[in-house]
Parts: C-alpha cells; structure tokens; sequence
C-alpha cells in the first residue's frame, strides 16, 4: 500500500472551525476520515492537541493505514514532522483515559532517522 498527496483531499468544514480547533475531512481511497483538534503550526512542525479522529468503523483506519496518512498529510501541507497529544478516549478501549504524545517524522525529509 502506497498513498500519494494525490490520493488524499484535505477540506476543512468552515462552520465547524473555532480557533485554534480545525475540524476537516480527509479523503482517502479507503474512504473519509475526520479529524478534530487545536491545531498549532510553527515553522516545520504541526502540533495538534487533543485529537479525535473518526473513520468509518471500528478500526477502519488501522496502525499502518494511519501511519500512511500522516506521512501522506505531511507531504500535502508541507511540515516536517506532527506531534499529537490525544484526547481523552468516550468509546472504546481504555474509556477515560488520554493517550500519550506521538511525533511523526517525515520519511526521506533530512530531518527524519
């Protein structure tokens, strides 16, 4: 599986945007998925605190999917790394509790390993 920035749409929802929240859809072959959080951009990196993200089912996304979108977004907006602090879980797995900080580095970028 490879996406492109050409595979992906990135629209934000105007009426759902209160800064600094962003709520957009994002559209990938394997269908929509949305994102909500307070967005911070400087210089190179995107820093987006508590993020929810919606697929289209359970587990629709899965980890190697994810990871494909986020290089993929990175490549479409072009930032050289996203750190993520999640929200706090309402469904699922580990209801109540908030995920930890994630950075993801550009893949092929002189600043990724």
């Amino acid at each position: 599986m490879s996406w492109t920035p050409g595979d992906i749409l990135i629209t934000l929802d105007d009426d759902a945007v209160f800064d600094p929240v962003v709520t957009a859809r994002i559209d990938t072959p394997d269908g929509p998925v949305w994102v909500m959080a307070e967005v911070l951009r400087s210089g190179p990196t995107l820093r987006l605190h508590g993020l929810h993200l919606h697929g289209t089912g359970p587990n629709s996304l899965g980890v190697t999917k994810l990871r494909w979108l986020i290089q993929v977004v990175m490549e479409t907006i072009d930032v050289d790394e996203i750190i993520v602090g999640g929200a706090t879980r309402t469904t699922g797995a580990n209801r109540g509790r908030r995920s930890g900080q994630q950075r993801f580095q550009r893949k092929g970028h002189p600043s990724s390993p």
